[in-house]
């Protein structure tokens, strides 16, 4: 098994990363050749250039009334996960679903696209495994980004700005979302909802905290369906965020966090309510 891990690692992987990632990535990011799913992939690059967005997670800050002001405003969203257990509370829909954690995929996906959602965004290999699971016929349109591996995982982070050629794993479907909206052309990111704050937290130093009282979720059906990771570890998280303000401070996107409370301080923070009293780039 260490054979077979240490040649993963050292010849397999390198050589996938250069000829599906580099070298394919570049070929279809040009347009020389590219799958069904990659043609669609690639009308979504800057289909949305210049516009703002909210990325919604899950976290207990999250209020019912700040999905419905979403819809009554028509803004833009992306969410994930199990966030259509929502939706017979509230008319808001995201325009965007991505889901990248593959035991939880396995576990929701008939009831992920039975729901009221439009389209699905997650890698190629989870895309393939519910695809099989349809016989090749999707009931809703589901899009696979390549996943390059990351050498220096996890300790250092990566972002890609151009999901059509590969997109980096993260400990985070937070920072997917970030990728997409990125990759879509969106210049005003504003996250709600990304508490990163659970009952169970790992810190810097390995310790595993319980915070008596602290819900993972906002939504009570959430906890019933317990998720893959008990706790939540910050030697992971952060970094990806990091990776993230990074790219976006140098290639000039604004992301802010107006998620309540939390523990997520990598970005500057905002209040929710006032985003729709300012005006903004396509702010009414």
């Amino acid at each position: 098994m260490k054979i077979k891990s240490i040649m993963r690692r050292v010849v397999i992987t390198p050589i996938y990363n250069f000829f599906v990632c580099d070298i394919l990535g570049e070929i279809k990011d040009r347009g020389i050749w590219r799958s069904q799913n990659d043609q669609e992939l690639s009308l979504l690059k800057n289909k949305h250039n210049n516009e703002r967005c909210f990325i919604i997670g899950s976290g207990p800050s999250l209020r019912i009334e700040d999905l419905d002001i979403l819809y009554e405003k028509k803004e833009k969203t992306i969410s994930c996960n199990r966030m259509y257990q929502a939706f017979n509370l509230t008319k808001w829909r995201p325009d965007y679903m991505c889901i990248v954690d593959e035991p939880l995929m396995k576990k929701i996906y008939k009831d992920l696209l039975s729901s009221d959602i439009s389209i699905v965004l997650t890698t190629k290999q989870i895309k393939k495994y519910i695809s099989s699971k349809f016989n090749g016929k999707l009931p809703k349109k589901v899009l696979g980004t390549t996943l390059k591996c990351n050498f220096t995982y996890p300790f250092k982070r990566k972002f890609s700005g151009n999901a059509l050629k590969y997109t980096y794993p993260a400990r985070t479907v937070a920072t997917y979302m970030i990728e997409m909206a990125v990759y879509m052309g969106f210049k005003e990111i504003y996250l709600i909802g990304i508490d990163c704050n659970y009952a169970m937290t790992k810190t810097k130093d390995g310790k595993i905290v319980e915070q008596v009282g602290q819900k993972n979720y906002f939504l009570d059906s959430y906890a019933e369906q317990k998720s893959i990771d008990i706790y939540n570890d910050h030697n992971y998280i952060f970094p990806d965020f990091e990776a993230a303000k990074k790219y976006a401070n140098a290639h000039k996107i604004k992301i802010y966090n107006a998620t309540r409370g939390g523990k997520l301080e990598i970005f500057d923070r905002i209040c929710l309510d006032k985003i729709f009293e300012n005006s903004s780039i396509n702010g009414e």
